[in-house]
């Protein structure tokens, strides 16, 4: 897994709301970078962490950061989703979840045998487990209910290509990483790190801010 002091993988992803690809490269000796590796558009967690990074985006800019985000819907249904929500941050596709890889983030496996966080989440822990990630909800809820339930919210309505989705990468966790002009990741976050509960919680904006500028004084 990367971590503090690493050099940041390089990756060419399409561009979702900029002409041609993104490209971490391209960033080197010009800016530091905000990365965020996130799922796709149908998971609430990731619609609202994409949310308080964009809120966090334009305060970076000014002290020399760009915020790039990654997400693992196709770029043309991408489009689609940030015609009604425009970004500042930098948006890119990569369905085959080439970066979240090459980051080393965690794909837990759902079995029936115990729980080896972040390997795998046992049949019984996954049941049992309760969240509120987002702190919108009365108490908390089963973790396969949360995403349910937030949709549900939004009013978002998956279809079949969000089902296909959904299914192929459920289990993958997202993270941040802030990478310095050098190349080099200054600081990290990664989802539910101590364990599936954790799944969907997020550093709020007003911490990401205060962690980003630190990291980089």
């Amino acid at each position: 897994m990367i971590g503090g002091g690493d050099p940041a993988p390089a990756f060419a992803l399409p561009a979702v709301n900029r002409p041609g690809t993104v490209e971490l490269a391209a960033f080197r000796d010009r800016t530091h970078v905000l990365l965020g590796l996130l799922r796709g558009i149908y998971c609430p967690f990731c619609s609202r962490h994409l949310a308080q990074i964009e809120t966090v985006a334009a305060e970076v800019r000014e002290s020399g950061v760009t915020t790039v985000v990654v997400m693992t819907t196709p770029a043309e249904r991408a489009r689609l989703y940030i015609r009604h929500r425009p970004l500042s941050a930098i948006l890119a596709s990569d369905p085959e979840m080439t970066v979240h890889r090459a980051f080393g983030l965690p794909r837990p496996e759902r079995g029936e045998g115990p729980t080896v966080w972040p390997r795998t989440l046992g049949a019984a822990d996954y049941a049992s487990t309760r969240s509120n990630p987002t702190g919108e909800f009365a108490e908390p809820v089963p973790l396969s209910d949360a995403g349910t339930l937030l949709n549900r919210v939004d009013g978002f309505a998956m279809d079949e290509g969000d089902a296909r989705e959904a299914q192929a990468i459920w289990n993958q966790l997202s993270g941040m990483y802030l990478i310095d002009r050098a190349g080099l990741v200054r600081w990290r976050f990664i989802e539910a790190e101590a364990g599936p509960a954790g799944i969907g919680q997020t550093p709020a904006p007003a911490l990401l801010r205060q962690t980003v500028l630190a990291a980089l004084a």
